[in-house]
């Protein structure tokens, strides 16, 4: 019997940025952060691609774990993409994210740059706000709204108010990465979406069968 090794046993990682929306002209951190308390990693790092797979930045580092991190100007590209990787024993693990890139021109003034600056200000840890701050403040917001449109519209059903909180999350957390603060290092990303969306499946299913 042959036992293969769990090359990702021990691994945390973190990839920044947080955001799935990047906008054009704009210098970013792309960064790769890896830790491992089980292996010894011998190599890691990233390579940046943009939508025609040509190579734009990359960053590698032979340490056991650490930071690697590239500063880019995405410029007028549409897409980039990450493939980052890590070597232990001479085996290469490696995985891949994406980021599509909006153009805000004309935006001066949009919702869409009000949430890329408060992005930014959690990035910076700016006036003390940092990613899980953010992700409360998120929270807040969800709980506040949900509350006034259920009282102004008399939202009493579990499955109606649990499919607008549903939607509220999918837009914060997905839509927009305002809560990235709640993804524990290395757990599923948009973790908070996904455990709603499965309250919300419950509540949905006692409904049907009650």
């Amino acid at each position: 019997v042959v036992v293969e090794s769990d090359f990702y046993q021990g691994i945390s990682y973190i990839i920044n940025p947080n955001q799935t929306e990047l906008f054009n002209d704009t210098a970013y951190d792309f960064t790769f952060i890896l830790d491992s308390d089980y292996w010894t990693v011998t190599d890691f790092g990233f390579v940046l691609f943009n939508s025609t797979g040509d190579n734009i930045g990359s960053d590698s580092d032979t340490t056991n774990g650490g930071t690697t991190t590239v500063n880019l100007d995405v410029g007028n590209n549409i897409q980039i993409s990450i493939n980052y990787y890590w070597v232990i024993d001479s085996n290469y693990t490696n995985g891949s994210r994406m980021w599509y890139v909006m153009n805000d021109a004309g935006t001066d003034w949009s919702i869409w740059v009000f949430f890329r600056d408060l992005r930014n200000y959690a990035d910076d840890e700016i006036f003390g706000l940092d990613n899980f701050g953010l992700a409360i403040l998120t929270f807040l917001f969800i709980f506040i709204f949900t509350g006034i449109m259920s009282y102004k519209f008399g939202l009493i059903s579990p499955a109606a108010i649990s499919m607008l909180i549903f939607t509220l999350v999918l837009f914060f957390d997905v839509g927009l990465g305002l809560m990235e603060g709640f993804n524990p290092i290395g757990a599923l990303p948009h973790l908070p979406t996904i455990l709603v969306g499965i309250i919300m499946a419950g509540i949905l299913f006692k409904e049907v069968y009650r």
